[in-house]
């Protein structure tokens, strides 16, 4: 963990003397050298000075963490020397450390569109969640898919998304109670987006926005598909979705209970 990171990330949201964060970008990074400086540029311009990015590395053998460094910038906490050894587990932690009330999702390779924060931070007065379309670009920021939302077929429904996945981190944004219901994340869930987009869809309220904010940059060591077949095993789909579906009924148990929970202590308290 850098000196930075490591003096910020024992505070907390609510802490007495600690400035008021509204946004946090949490961004996961491995050897992502060849695009982190554009794309920490990108971000850097949508915040304002009360803003944080957090980033969590995964062990990574490059230069990244010295080209996050180098930017010596206040609003980024840096957290080095992880081995998750998983992208999954490598947000999970990141997103523990944010401190905003809205909190944005990033990859380490792809450009902010000007306006993407103030646009997604106004409709999150009134959603949990936003997914805003994005275009596809290839290594030289060629265009090569106009918009993410028709190629993918993308909206809201909680069948739908179980069926077919169109919540996409990197263009994603959403309220602090959607982390609360979120986190922890379950032992086998696949993809954190794709859970919390679930999450989203049975206890709170998701917006799919159709302005392009993100550009998403597709190469060789992408992990996320977008529309087409995918490459997993039928049976291994299939395991995940019935895994889901177990880990959401269980979530929304939990989340009923801590509202009567809340409920009862109001009652007691006369509120």
């Amino acid at each position: 963990m850098s000196k930075r990171g490591q003096d910020r990330g024992e505070l907390k949201a609510g802490e007495t003397g600690m400035r008021s964060t509204n946004v946090s970008v949490c961004m996961a990074t491995h050897n992502g050298e060849r695009f982190i400086k554009e794309q920490m540029e990108s971000i850097l311009r949508e915040l304002g000075e009360e803003d944080e990015v957090v980033v969590s590395d995964d062990g990574s053998t490059d230069r990244t963490v010295l080209l996050v460094k180098d930017f010596d910038d206040r609003r980024i906490r840096l957290f080095e020397g992880n081995s998750f050894r998983s992208a999954v587990l490598n947000f999970e932690f990141s997103l523990r450390q944010c401190l905003g009330r809205f909190i944005f999702l990033s990859d380490q390779d792809d450009i902010w569109c000007p306006g993407k924060v103030a646009a997604m931070t106004n409709l999150l007065s009134m959603h949990d969640l936003v997914q805003s379309d994005a275009c596809i670009i290839d290594e030289s920021s060629t265009v090569l898919v106009p918009s993410v939302f028709r190629a993918g077929h993308c909206g809201a429904g909680l069948l739908k998304n179980l069926c077919h996945n169109s919540y996409y981190g990197n263009s994603m944004a959403f309220r602090r109670r959607l982390l609360d219901w979120s986190l922890p994340f379950p032992a086998n869930v696949a993809m954190h987006d794709w859970w919390i987009g679930l999450v989203c869809e049975l206890l709170g309220k998701p917006c799919f926005h159709d302005r392009v904010l993100t550009r998403w940059r597709r190469h060789a060591h992408n992990t996320t598909p977008v529309g087409g077949r995918s490459n997993t095993p039928l049976l291994r789909r299939l395991r995940w979705r019935v895994e889901l579906m177990a880990n959401l009924s269980r979530r929304f148990w939990r989340a009923k209970s801590a509202g009567r929970s809340m409920a009862c202590k109001a009652d007691v308290a006369g509120i």
